[in-house]
């Protein structure tokens, strides 16, 4: 269920003029030319000095490349990775694929998002195995993706337009954001099972009684076999010189 999850991401500007025509999203290949994504839900327009765009990821794999044409200016990136819940029933297991929505922001303190920006999407597995307390019951199998989104260079051009000049701030065409996703070859698993079940709590009850009644017949048995006697022993012998005196 996790390897069929599709992904959609959600790219947030933040502070930028760029409107939805300017937006260009590809999947790139090893072989041959890049192909084009179609972005849905785009919210970018003169009005709003910030907006939002989503495209559906073909795989797990993917990478993709984002282009935004115009000498536009953007103040922070916000990156979300979204996936939808699916829930399976069977006899003796129920398989739940959680809800994915994770979002990160992006921005450099007093500098604009630099006009080529790479980022790297890290996809783990978390997989949560829950054991019924009845033995009949179902076994519970969760599963959720935890992606770890960062970038691989500096998020600024501030080293760039010091070395080549600030006018490039001005007169460059497009900026470009490469997103690259990986599904690590491990995962995490979390098994969780009752301490004790029902029948087995019964058992060891019936037992621990046992044990109390056992040890209270031996506290017995040693009281009528062993303190009794002496102690009648020796009020005897504090009875006998009490005896002859009264005689004498």
């Amino acid at each position: 269920m996790l390897n069929e999850q599709p992904f959609t991401m959600t790219i947030h500007l933040v502070n930028t003029r760029a409107q939805c025509n300017d937006i260009i999203v590809e999947r790139n290949r090893r072989t041959g030319t890049p192909l084009s994504i179609v972005e849905t839900n785009c919210t970018l327009s003169p009005n709003n000095v910030s907006g939002s765009f989503s495209f559906n990821l073909p795989t797990h794999k993917s990478s993709v490349r984002v282009g935004i044409n115009g000498p536009y200016f953007i103040g922070a990136l916000r990156i979300c990775l979204n996936g939808q819940s699916y829930a399976e029933t069977e006899d003796s297991a129920v398989h739940e694929l959680h809800e994915l929505d994770v979002c990160t922001l992006f921005y450099a303190n007093n500098q604009t998002i630099g006009r080529s920006t790479d980022f790297i999407v890290r996809l783990i597995k978390v997989i949560n195995v829950t054991k019924p307390l009845h033995r009949n019951d179902r076994t519970y199998y969760g599963g959720i993706f935890t992606p770890f989104i960062t970038y691989t260079d500096i998020l600024s051009d501030e080293l760039y337009f010091a070395e080549k000049g600030e006018y490039l701030r001005y007169s460059s065409r497009q900026t470009t954001v490469s997103i690259q996703l990986r599904e690590e070859i491990y995962f995490v698993q979390n098994n969780q099972s009752p301490i004790i079940r029902r029948g087995a709590l019964f058992f060891h009850t019936l037992l621990f009684s046992i044990s109390l009644i056992e040890i209270f017949a031996m506290f017995f048995l040693l009281y009528k076999l062993w303190f009794h006697p002496i102690h009648q022993r020796i009020q005897r012998s504090q009875n006998d010189p009490a005896e002859n005196v009264l005689q004498s």
